[in-house]
């Protein structure tokens, strides 16, 4: 199965994301502007988006809608793959899934402050250089089959709540704080130009049983995937109408069957 990744387009619409990190410049923002933060201590500090672009050597990263990002499914069986990256946020959160089965654990929780980047010396120049930490990559795997549609979700483990990518309905959308909350969306993604699905999730962890995302600054944990990609609504149709055509072909086949049989 292939992604829809080349039909993103970020509207009008989607969410605005801030440009100061914390929402006053207290933190490193995640996408800022022409690359940099804007305002406060991290005025003139490469944003997020533009550290992992430098630090891959591929971009520019482009923006999905939020229509195209609720539900992923792997590429390949098994195959999908996740890694924390940074956080900014006091409260340590972890990524996890959910199939449909409830939620299941992916990552750890990263280092509150910090960018975990395979060299710190492209960073050298950043207005915040002590941010920058050193670390082999950390993939874990996602265990499901190829095409098998999920929900990411974050936990959030010192407010004890969960936010589901999936808030409006089906898979991985049930029992979660934003549940319901479908005009609210705390996760924003970015796609990879490479040869393989390759994505960066990022998500704001404040309270949805609030009624709102309070800072917009997605900057409370970061996290690249790859071997897996989004399945918008459109793709999700398509297999379900592939799916009920193959079983009217088995139910048909059966039926012919069934009648040769009677007729000998």
């Amino acid at each position: 199965m292939t992604a829809c990744a080349a039909c993103f387009s970020a509207s009008a619409a989607d969410t605005a994301v801030n440009t100061q990190g914390g929402g006053d410049g207290s933190e490193r923002c995640l996408v800022g502007v022409a690359g940099l933060c804007v305002g406060g201590t991290y005025s003139g500090a490469f944003s997020l988006i533009n550290v992992f672009e430098r630090d891959l050597g591929l971009g520019p990263f482009v923006r999905a809608g939020d229509d195209d990002d609720s539900i992923w499914a792997n590429s390949v069986s098994g195959g999908g793959q996740v890694q924390a990256l940074a956080r900014y946020a006091g409260d340590p959160s972890k990524l996890g899934f959910d199939a449909g089965g409830g939620y299941i654990d992916l990552t750890n929780s990263p280092p509150d402050g910090r960018v975990l980047v395979t060299s710190a010396s492209a960073y050298s120049g950043d207005a915040r250089p002590a941010d920058f930490r050193v670390a082999a990559a950390d993939w874990m795997p996602i265990p499901l089959a190829a095409g098998v549609p999920f929900a990411f979700v974050l936990n959030d483990v010192a407010m004890a709540y969960k936010i589901t990518s999936n808030p409006a309905s089906g898979v991985g959308s049930s029992g979660y704080a934003n549940s319901g909350l479908a005009a609210l969306d705390y996760m924003v993604t970015f796609r990879v130009p490479d040869s393989v699905p390759h994505y960066f999730i990022a998500w704001e962890d404040r309270n949805p049983l609030l009624g709102n995302t309070s800072d917009h600054d997605y900057n409370d944990l970061v996290v690249e995937v790859r071997f897996s990609h989004p399945l918008p609504e459109p793709e999700i149709y398509a297999l379900l109408i592939a799916g009920l055509g193959l079983l009217g072909c088995m139910a048909r086949r059966k039926s012919r069957l069934a009648n040769r049989r009677f007729d000998q």
